[in-house]
C-alpha cells in the first residue's frame, strides 16, 4: 500500500508542476501566432476542448488542461482510497480528472478579470492624457501599456496591434469586452465607440466625460468593497473555525480521531464531512464573488 501512495503522490504532483510550469509558457519554435494561434488549432473539434472550454483567450491550453486534470484524478484518487471505500475512487477520479481542468479554467479567468478590474484605472489615466496632447489611439494605447499593471499592459497592446493591422478601433475594443467581460470594459467600449463616431474636437471632451464616469464607478465598487470587507472577512473565519478546531484537536487529543482513520465506518464518514465541508465552501465563495462582481 505505502508504494502505491507514493507513486500515486509522485504523479500527482509532478503533473501539477507541469501543468504550471507551461501555463504561461509558449513555443518558440511556433509561427507568428505563437501559442493563442496553437490554442486556435482545432478549437471546438475536440471532445477536451468543449469540456473544459479551452477558447482562444483561456488561461489554460489543452495540454496543461490535461496535466492539471491527471493530477487532480490522481489526487482524488489516492484522498478517496484513504478515506472511503476503494470502490468510490476510480469514478470520483475520473469525474476529477474531466471536471477538474473546467473548475480551474474558470478559476484563472475570473481571476483575470478581477486583475482588470482592479487595474484599468492605471491605464486609462495615461490613456486620456495621451489622446489629449494629439497621439493616435494606436499611440496612445502603446503608451498606457508601457506604465500598466498586467493584465491591463498585455490587453493594450493587443488593442494596438488589431487597430495598427487595420481593425477598427470599435471592434478591437469590442473584442476586448468580449475577452473580459465586465461592466469596466464594456463602459470602455462604448467610450471609443462614441469617440470614433463623433470626431472632432467634441470627440475628445465627450471621451474624458466618460472615462471621468468610468472612473467614478470604479472609485464607488472600490468604497462598496471596502465597506463589505468585514463581512467577507466573517464569512472567511466562520468558514475556516472547523479546520483550525480539528487541527487543534489532533494535537490535543489525537486518540479522538482514531477511530476515523481505523475503521471503515470512520473513514466513510470523515469523506462524508469532507464533501459536505467543500459543498459549504463553494457557497461561501458563491456569496463572496457576487459581492466582488458588484
Amino acid at each position: 500500500m505505502t508504494p502505491f501512495i507514493g507513486l500515486a503522490t509522485f504523479f500527482a504532483v509532478f503533473s501539477l508542476f507541469c501543468a504550471f510550469a507551461g501555463w504561461k509558457r509558449s513555443n518558440p519554435l511556433l509561427p507568428s501566432g505563437g501559442a493563442a494561434a496553437y490554442r486556435n488549432r482545432g478549437k471546438g473539434e475536440t471532445f477536451f476542448v468543449r469540456l473544459w472550454n479551452l477558447r482562444g483567450d483561456s488561461p489554460l491550453t489543452l495540454e496543461s488542461g490535461a496535466l492539471a486534470g491527471a493530477a487532480i484524478g490522481v489526487g482524488t484518487f489516492f484522498l478517496t482510497s484513504l478515506l472511503a471505500d476503494p470502490v468510490f475512487a476510480v469514478p470520483l477520479a475520473a469525474g476529477g480528472f474531466l471536471l477538474g481542468p473546467r473548475a480551474l479554467n474558470l478559476y484563472l479567468f475570473r481571476r483575470r478579470i478581477k486583475a482588470f478590474r482592479s487595474n484599468i484605472e492605471f491605464g486609462l489615466d495615461t490613456l486620456m492624457t495621451a489622446l489629449h496632447i494629439g497621439m493616435s489611439m494606436e499611440k496612445a494605447l502603446r503608451e498606457a501599456s508601457m506604465h500598466s499593471p498586467e493584465p491591463i499592459k498585455s490587453e493594450f497592446l493587443r488593442l494596438a496591434e488589431e487597430i495598427a493591422g487595420g481593425l477598427p478601433e470599435p471592434e478591437a475594443f469590442r473584442g476586448l469586452a468580449a475577452r473580459i467581460p465586465c461592466v469596466e470594459a464594456e463602459e470602455l467600449c462604448d467610450a471609443v465607440e462614441l469617440y470614433s463616431k463623433v470626431g472632432g474636437p467634441r470627440s475628445l471632451n465627450l471621451l474624458r466625460e466618460v472615462l471621468t464616469s468610468l472612473r467614478d464607478g470604479i472609485s464607488t465598487r472600490y468604497q462598496v468593497h471596502q465597506h463589505t470587507k468585514g463581512a467577507k472577512t466573517s464569512a472567511i473565519l466562520v468558514t475556516f473555525i472547523p479546520v483550525a478546531y480539528i487541527f487543534g484537536m489532533l494535537v490535543l487529543a489525537p486518540d479522538l480521531f482514531r477511530p476515523l482513520v481505523d475503521t471503515q465506518m470512520g473513514r466513510t464518514a470523515a469523506f462524508v464531512a469532507f464533501l459536505v465541508f467543500c459543498f459549504g465552501l463553494w457557497l461561501v465563495m458563491n456569496i463572496l464573488r457576487s459581492i466582488e462582481d458588484f
